[in-house]
């Protein structure tokens, strides 16, 4: 039998707004591989979410980008159900300042 202690941690690592939409960077800094489900929330209250697939992460990327219809956002969060075991939560939402 093999056990390993890997653990999860995604984070958000940028959220920009480019001239075709919002663009949110999605870092993952654990080991172990999973979805990410993102919900943003415009400034008008439309809440949109999406969820980045297990096999971005699958080729040892640690890093990917997730586009968003234009729009100010106001607040970004992933995992916002709180259902995955995140180490660090404390990295895993963007408010507007």
């Amino acid at each position: 039998m093999f056990f390993n202690t890997w653990t999860l941690d995604q984070a958000i690592s940028d959220v920009a707004h480019g001239p075709d939409g919002a663009i949110v960077t999605v870092e993952d800094k654990g080991l172990s591989p999973f979805p990410v489900p993102i919900r943003v929330t415009y400034v008008d209250g439309t809440v949109v979410e999406e969820t980045v697939p297990i096999y971005e992460w699958l080729s040892d990327k640690v890093e990917t980008k997730v586009y968003f219809e234009s729009g100010t956002v106001s607040r970004v969060e992933i995992d916002p159900e709180k259902f995955l075991p995140d180490v660090d939560r404390s990295n895993n939402v963007w408010e507007k300042q």
